[in-house]
């Protein structure tokens, strides 16, 4: 039985070093791992270089759901796990424990919300309360950190990954709703509908919203964190609103995304000055994750 790692990438090019470093530690856990540079194309040859395939390789931005859409097709692994570039392993064997376990026929993932309100209200009185290890609840998925027979993608979704609009009158297939008003769902929420009719899905937890930073909060709640979602990388950093500051989670959210880069060898000191945040604020919090080899 053949095992995947699905990769939908920026492409930056230290980031993808940096996580190919950290996939160092756990390639032998999967067969093959396949990516989709959705971005700069000078991170392509160094995932080529790593051994990946490359299933598509483009100089300007898709939605992320198009590059998952992509992968799953492209693949002929019996089951995989989705990911994310700015996503890393710390457990030994974490990965291949739960493959073991998707081959065997159980979908595992981490529960997410990215649905407007009226839909969440109708998925609740479809299946009830939805909730991780860390309390996490929604009933969609995190398009990271899923493990699922790749037959299941194809036999039981339209394989819409993509954040998606609905307008009134529309029926949305897996949670069977008659849409009132126009709603709209984020990155996988359609998959995560049509497998949750379907089949029962194990929840786990993600480690990426803000306050799941904090390890020793983590390690009481839920155990050793196999992984850890640093999150937002992906963006541009000169985005980032002057003058945030660090007194609210937006600012405390993007000097967490600053600290990450700095981490992996970009020098974006002009823009988080200009925004007024302070990366070292995280050093303290964030360095206690890195177990693996840098």
């Amino acid at each position: 039985m053949k095992t995947a790692v699905l990769l939908p990438t920026a492409g930056d090019p230290l980031l993808a070093r940096y996580w190919l470093r950290n996939f160092e530690t756990w390639r032998g856990e999967v067969d093959e791992l396949l990516v989709y540079v959705n971005g700069d194309e000078a991170g392509t040859p160094l995932y080529a270089a790593a051994g990946a395939k490359i299933v598509g390789s483009t100089g300007t931005r898709l939605i992320h759901g198009v590059a998952l859409t992509g992968l799953v097709k492209a693949t002929n692994a019996d089951a995989v796990v989705l990911m994310e570039d700015d996503a890393f392993v710390r457990e030994p064997g974490a990965i291949r424990s739960r493959l073991t376990r998707a081959l065997a026929g159980e979908v595992i993932g981490c529960p997410r919300g990215g649905m407007s309100p009226e839909l969440h209200a109708a998925a609740e009185s479809k299946w009830g309360h939805v909730e991780g290890p860390d309390t996490s609840y929604g009933h969609g998925l995190w398009p990271c950190f899923l493990f699922a027979r790749t037959a299941y993608f194809h036999a039981l979704t339209d394989l819409r990954f993509s954040s998606l609009a609905w307008g009134s009158g529309e029926t949305i297939p897996g949670i069977d709703y008659l849409v009132a008003e126009p709603v709209t769902t984020d990155t996988m929420t359609l998959v995560a509908f049509q497998l949750r009719e379907k089949y029962p899905i194990t929840p786990e937890v993600q480690y990426k919203e803000m306050w799941q930073k904090n390890l020793g909060v983590m390690r009481k709640l839920t155990g050793e964190p196999p992984w850890f979602h640093a999150g937002g990388l992906a963006n541009e950093p000169a985005s980032a609103r002057p003058d945030i500051g660090m007194d609210n989670n937006e600012g405390l959210d993007w000097a967490h995304r600053f600290w990450w880069w700095r981490r992996i060898g970009h020098d974006y000191t002009e823009h988080y000055q200009r925004a007024g945040l302070d990366p070292d604020y995280w050093t303290p919090i964030i360095e206690p994750w890195i177990n693996w080899d840098e």
